[in-house]
């Protein structure tokens, strides 16, 4: 009986055991996930101040990661995460920690590093992450993928003392690496201004909550309308594009990419006999097509955190800079600058897009509709930072065969 009651005990403490590790790993790349990433960083920075030691934080993102999806499905997005993160740690080796952070985003640090150092170390992780590997391997289908990433340091005490703002710091840096063409590494200079509050709340704290609920919405989105779904995905690298070319902030940015992928989530909705027409739609569809921005702007709101910031774009999109648009028949300066931002990318997207209603345009030809409509429907601002940046939008729009490397964080537009 004593021995039987001992095991039972052993067992429970076993399972207890199990269940803590599973609460602190990632379950795609079996790394510390974001809570227990920064609980180490803490840990190890308390260290540093006792001892006055130095450290490193490298911020790392994946170059392109969001075609892997798009192109060969989520699995193998899976596959090609969890490859990263193996390859990160093997080469930050037992000296270092590496955890997953969110989508295709790591955080690692080392303490002892100075910035000759920790630069080097970098290299060592672009380089590691570079090399060709066999990856997502199913059903006998493999596929040999270069896959590159961007990375930013940060550097206690040098750059920041608390946690939150040496990963803020970092982030910085990785966007401007991405701003020089990827795949290539950038040390945060001393001088930089530390990021608004909330951007570094954002890059702390998009809690493992958060994170749930934006893959629960838009795993509602996807099983909803796939087009729908695919066509929120396409924007993000428009809306980004066109706000780093209005020097929009960081957080701006951070709130525009969620914004893009879930600006049509109100469609759940509409009912397919709407939503898939060919025709055009009666007075009566069309009033209740009219209400999906306020239905997407509801939900994101009930949400809350970052989503309830979310809803204002979101909830605007359809708005237009004569006041022509809806729900509310806002113009110029009262509809929110990202909310113009996302207007003129979800025009441009549906129109050079096939849908059932409508052939797609050429992209030139949905430029000229685009310049037509200045001044009326679209903000000129945001219109002519569009034609500046679609060059780039283009050609980073490749069929992905053609690329090297790969970027993260996935219908209606005028119905």
């Amino acid at each position: 009986m004593v021995q039987s009651q001992q095991r039972l005990l052993l067992e429970q403490d076993r399972l207890f055991r199990e269940q803590r590790r599973l609460n602190l790993t990632d379950v795609t790349t079996g790394l510390p996930n974001r809570c227990e990433t920064i609980t180490r960083l803490e840990t190890a920075l308390a260290h540093c101040r006792v001892n006055k030691d130095i450290c490193a934080i490298f911020f790392v993102n994946l170059d392109h990661f969001k075609r892997v999806n798009d192109t060969w499905g989520h699995w193998f997005g899976d596959a090609v995460l969890s490859e990263a993160g193996a390859r990160l740690a093997r080469a930050m080796g037992e000296e270092g920690v590496v955890g997953c952070y969110g989508g295709d985003e790591f955080v690692a640090f080392q303490v002892g590093l100075n910035a000759s150092q920790a630069h080097m170390r970098a290299e060592s992780l672009r380089q590691h992450i570079l090399e060709e590997s066999c990856v997502g391997n199913m059903e006998k289908d493999a596929r040999a993928l270069s896959v590159s990433v961007s990375i930013g340091i940060s550097l206690y005490p040098l750059h920041a003392i608390k946690g939150q703002e040496l990963i803020a710091f970092a982030n910085e840096a990785m966007y401007r690496a991405k701003s020089r063409g990827r795949n290539c590494v950038c040390m945060a200079s001393p001088g930089d201004r530390l990021p608004n509050r909330d951007v570094v709340e954002r890059a702390m704290k998009l809690s493992d909550v958060d994170v749930m609920t934006l893959r629960a919405l838009l795993a509602l989105l996807e099983a909803r309308d796939l087009q729908t779904y695919l066509h929120g995905q396409r924007m993000v690298d428009i809306v980004v594009e066109i706000a780093r070319y209005l020097h929009c902030r960081s957080e701006d940015i951070y709130t525009l990419r969620l914004a893009a992928m879930l600006h049509d989530l109100g469609k759940i909705s509409i009912p397919d006999s709407i939503l898939h027409k060919a025709g055009p739609l009666d007075r009566t569809e069309w009033v209740l097509m009219q209400q999906h921005p306020r239905i997407g702007q509801e939900i994101l709101v009930k949400a809350g955190g970052v989503f309830s910031v979310v809803a204002v774009v979101a909830g605007a999109h359809h708005e237009r800079w004569d006041g022509s648009g809806y729900p509310a028949g806002l113009e110029r300066e009262e509809i929110p600058l990202l909310a113009r931002i996302l207007s003129v990318a979800d025009t441009y997207d549906t129109m050079v897009s096939a849908r059932i209603y409508h052939q797609p345009l050429s992209s030139e030809a949905a430029c000229a509709e685009l310049v037509r409509c200045m001044g009326t429907k679209f903000d000129p601002l945001v219109v002519r930072a569009f034609l500046a940046v679609l060059p780039r939008i283009l050609q980073e729009s490749m069929p992905i065969e053609h690329v090297e490397a790969f970027d993260a964080s996935r219908h209606r537009d005028e119905r």
